[in-house]
């Protein structure tokens, strides 16, 4: 992990650097600790939510904590995982693939609604949203959706006690009851309350 007074020297050594990624989390370890964001010294803050094979009830809270108030989970998998005996719990990598399984199985199963993407991507997406402002209005059970600026698509999570469905300008995905990700294609879509 970055140490915080390693940034500025890293950014002069590296400019081109366009992405960081830290903690999410504070363990204790003083690492430089992030907020998912866009930062004007380097770009993109991306940081790191979890790690490693092993799916613990400390690694769902911050999976669920990052899902549900940010809409990301930003997992690392490092590459000295296999030869770290703590990281590995000493198994070989064909009983660490199971456990990796295991894991993306669950994180798909409960946020389906995630895309899996790669640093890069998952950057230039959250640069895009993190730049935009979306309004909404409600009325007379439409709700209309403004994004501003708008340059290419964006999802947004939508919440409503009523089913909704999209007239124009979107798509819809019901995530469970009441949550709803909308993809917005323009820069004004409108949904309208199912009526039963």
């Amino acid at each position: 992990l970055l140490e915080p007074e390693a940034l500025l020297p890293l950014l002069e050594t590296v400019p081109s650097i366009k992405v960081i990624s830290s903690a999410y989390y504070d363990n204790g370890n003083s690492a430089f600790i992030q907020e998912f964001g866009l930062d004007g010294r380097y770009g993109v803050a991306l940081p790191k939510v979890t790690s490693g094979a092993f799916l613990t009830d400390e690694v769902r809270f911050l999976i669920a904590s990052a899902a549900t108030t940010d809409g990301i989970i930003n997992h690392v998998v490092y590459p000295d995982e296999i030869l770290d005996a703590y990281r590995s719990k000493s198994l070989r990598w064909e009983q660490l693939v199971p456990e990796y399984e295991k894991l993306f199985r669950e994180i798909v199963a409960k946020y389906g609604w995630l895309s899996s993407d790669t640093v890069s991507t998952a950057a230039a997406k959250l640069a895009l949203i993190r730049q935009a402002t979306v309004y909404c209005e409600n009325s007379n059970g439409r709700l209309k959706l403004i994004c501003d600026p708008f340059s290419e698509p964006v999802s947004v999570m939508v919440t409503s006690k009523q089913p909704l469905r999209a007239v124009s300008g979107c798509s819809v995905q019901a995530v469970d009851s009441i949550r709803y990700l909308v993809l917005l294609q323009e820069a004004q879509a409108l949904l309208e309350v199912v009526q039963p």
